[in-house]
């Protein structure tokens, strides 16, 4: 029967150990960028440093690999738009979709605003990072209210069209309703007098020629009854000249009357 001596044994023993040692190293380095290969932000929209001039309601983030997103109330998962003073103008709701995450926006002043993400990578872990791009409108737009602190997605925020506050001439006079309207009338006609109607442009001209016509009539019917006073008094005036004279004394040297001083 053949034996192994104590030497053989400690050197058997030797080399079992330093193969284990290889072996625990080799796995360890073929493992070590699986563990640290965490999802990355390929690209967004918008995208970091470009600037902005056109209506922008979502920021939509693409990752390398589908995300890890294990109930529906995706914990880990966040989204935020500040501008520069801080104030938050997402929706605070996030929807993740494979490899794509997205939340609503309603942007405020024009200047430089960030987005700050966080996601659970693939592998289990937490991934997360920010950049920044510039909104400059190219047109008048009505710069939306921003939040101090993040809201949450059953929150009201100033991207639901229900948050509007109507303008001054909306609130000073609200439409009536038909009821109101119907109501209204009702009241009108028991209580008030029926208005009195204006009168039409065809009164009008029609008034307007009958005086027009009046007052050719008047101005010959003057001239005749003019003409005839004049008249009158003409024979007025011949009528008592000769009465006059018909009046007066005759010649003396004529008159039988009188003598010849014989």
């Amino acid at each position: 029967m053949r034996t192994s001596s104590p030497a053989s044994r400690r050197r058997l023993a030797r080399g079992l150990v330093t193969g284990l040692v290889f072996a625990a190293v080799a796995i360890g380095a073929g493992s070590a960028p699986a563990a640290l290969a965490h999802d990355v932000l390929e690209k967004s929209s918008p995208s970091a440093g470009e600037v902005v001039s056109k209506h922008l309601d979502t920021v939509v983030l693409t990752f390398s690999d589908e995300l890890l997103a294990l109930d529906a109330s995706l914990g880990g998962f966040a989204v935020q738009v500040t501008d520069a003073d801080g104030d938050h103008h997402e929706s605070g709701c996030v929807v993740v979709a494979g490899s794509v995450v997205s939340t609503g926006v309603a942007l405020g002043e024009a200047g430089e605003y960030t987005v700050a993400w966080q996601v659970a990578s693939s592998d289990g872990h937490p991934v997360s990072g920010s950049y920044t791009f510039t909104w400059q409108p190219s047109s008048v737009t009505v710069a939306a209210p921003g939040f101090t602190s993040a809201p949450d997605c059953d929150d009201a925020w100033s991207g639901e069209p229900s948050t509007t506050e109507p303008t001054l001439a909306q609130a000073a006079s609200p439409a009536p309703s038909p009821s109101q309207a119907s109501a209204t009338a009702g009241t009108h006609s028991a209580d008030a007098p029926a208005p009195t109607p204006e009168p039409t442009m065809t009164v009008l001209g029609v008034a307007q020629a009958d005086s027009s016509r009046q007052s050719n009539v008047a101005l010959p019917v003057a001239i005749v009854l003019g003409i005839g006073g004049l008249s009158v008094l003409s024979a007025v005036l011949v009528f008592a000249m000769r009465r006059r004279r018909v009046d007066s004394p005759s010649d003396t040297r004529g008159d039988p009357t009188h003598g010849n001083g014989d």
